[in-house]
């Protein structure tokens, strides 16, 4: 019973942590969207692709890979 509360604590930490996290992306997300345009979001791709995937970038960034 006592770990069962300590894993249940856990448990719920994680959940709040990662609906934080997942705000805050939706934030970055909406930004980067408004603020740049795709132009800029297909330059961002190509200095960075070395360094992530294409796909992920283009998915994260809204923009097709056919686009990019």
């Amino acid at each position: 019973e006592p770990k069962m509360r300590a894993e249940l604590k856990r448990l719920r930490k994680l959940e709040r942590e990662h609906n934080l996290l997942k705000q805050e992306h939706d934030l970055l997300k909406k930004a980067i969207q408004h603020f740049w345009i795709k132009k800029e979001i297909f330059e961002f791709i190509d200095k960075n692709k070395a360094d992530y995937s294409i796909s992920t970038m283009c998915r994260l960034y809204d923009v097709t890979r056919e686009g990019y």
